[in-house]
């Protein structure tokens, strides 16, 4: 079972083309596929901030993507909170963070592209990193595979 890091639901969602083949095997085949509710408060920070153009607003994205069956939002709460504090991680970003609790908490493989999430959790999945700064700026359709 698998969890997605905020980018990676951006491009599985929004921008497929941009995933790696072997990460877009993966979703395609997946079952059951997980996301932290704290992935989309990002996203919503990425649009105010204009670094995420959407065709849509956040809530009708959440909607949409509780419809999708394979998919479930995992919920931060304050029990995730206070483990998250636990971490050894040495990265500053709270979302990595509750993230990569959420993944150890639930035994889920995390699906990410950021290489201080990889060297620190050692159960995760990208192949052919993209480079940063890529999902910046860019007017997608919403897919929802």
């Amino acid at each position: 079972m698998y969890i997605l890091d905020t980018l990676p639901l951006i491009y599985w969602t929004l921008d497929p083309i941009k995933l790696p083949e072997p990460v877009k095997e993966v979703l395609l085949r997946a079952k059951d596929l997980y996301i932290s509710s704290i992935s989309l408060w990002e996203m919503g920070m990425m649009k105010k901030k204009g670094y995420l153009e959407l065709p849509l607003g956040m809530r009708e994205f959440q909607i949409r993507l509780e419809k999708t069956s394979r998919v479930t939002v995992l919920d931060v709460d304050e029990s995730l909170c206070v483990k998250a504090l636990d971490l050894d991680f040495r990265g500053d970003d709270i979302c990595d963070r509750l993230i990569i609790t959420t993944a150890m908490l639930n035994n889920l493989t995390l699906i990410t592209q950021d290489q201080q999430i990889q060297n620190y959790y050692p159960d995760h999945l990208w192949k052919n990193i993209v480079k940063p700064g890529v999902w910046k700026h860019f007017t997608p359709e919403l897919t929802l595979v």
